[in-house]
């Protein structure tokens, strides 16, 4: 007699009770979760709730940061680290009613293609992040001070040398995770150089910086995976130039970048997150640096 293979099949899955259903897939990782996503509409369905919700939980947790680091070849080393607070997640138009047959139906909202928005906010000192143990001397709490910085939109300047097209910036985004008990945990979720020309500056800085249109977003990467909003403004006359000026010259500019928000694929640091428990459990109170890839 020959042996059968020990396995579910999608529509056993879809007749589970819904409630079962979401407390199974609650269980798995997201990348085990994303494979499902194609099996069914109802597993679409029900995997896309646990998927939102989990976004929402995890980026509204204290104890895990998205970190934001952007910066030229004049501020490698000194440009400050940025917080990114979860706003919200765009999930388009829901597909028709749920269907329990098998097979990968044409579904338009497929979280791969979510977005997340997180509004820049200065980072706050590690002992406001972490207080320290009860047993230490206890630091005084400046807490208006603290709101204070937070809520002033975080800037950089960018300069523009005469004669060149524009300037090469790095955006870097790491996960933290850990608190005051054990040793934090960073993970990348992505690192990008994008050349950014003195056009794109111009069309922000005439704008205003301020709309929805993608003016106003600078956008690293291909697909579209990581964004920043941003309101651009010249500095000290600069983008003005002389009144009178030859066609070909291209005098230095400075430009002053104000952060608004991060827009990014929502897959990307959720999956993030996945593997810094997975590196926690393997080390734990480690320092772990890894490349996320979906």
């Amino acid at each position: 007699m020959p042996q059968t293979k020990n396995t579910v099949a999608p529509s056993e899955l879809s007749d589970l009770p819904t409630e079962i259903l979401t407390l199974i897939l609650e269980s798995l990782p997201t990348t085990d979760l994303i494979p499902i996503l194609g099996l069914s509409t109802l597993l679409h369905e029900t995997t896309s709730d646990v998927l939102h919700r989990r976004i929402r939980d995890t980026f509204s947790d204290p104890s895990t940061e998205l970190i934001l680091e952007c910066f030229d070849d004049h501020d490698r080393i000194s440009a400050p680290s940025l917080s990114c607070r979860y706003i919200e997640t765009t999930r388009p138009p829901s597909p028709p009613p749920p269907s329990c047959a098998p097979g990968p139906p044409n579904l338009p909202d497929s979280p791969l293609r979510w977005q997340s928005r997180f509004r820049i906010v200065n980072r706050r000192s590690a002992e406001t992040r972490w207080p320290r143990p009860r047993h230490t001397t206890p630091i005084t709490p400046q807490p208006e001070e603290t709101t204070r910085r937070e809520e002033e939109a975080p800037t950089k300047d960018v300069t523009i040398g005469e004669g060149d097209d524009g300037v090469e910036l790095t955006l870097r985004a790491l996960i933290e995770t850990g608190g005051p008990a054990a040793l934090p945990t960073h993970l990348i979720v992505w690192e990008e150089v994008a050349s950014v020309s003195r056009a794109w500056f111009e069309r922000a800085a005439a704008g205003g910086g301020g709309s929805e249109e993608d003016g106003s977003v600078l956008w690293l990467g291909g697909g579209r995976n990581c964004g920043l909003r941003v309101r651009v403004r010249p500095l000290d006359g600069s983008g003005e130039g002389p009144v009178l000026v030859a066609v070909e010259e291209r005098p230095a500019v400075s430009y002053r970048m104000e952060y608004r928000e991060l827009l990014v694929r929502s897959m990307l640091p959720l999956v993030a997150v996945d593997r810094t428990v997975l590196e926690r459990s393997a080390a734990e109170g480690s320092l772990a640096v890894v490349q996320v890839a979906l």
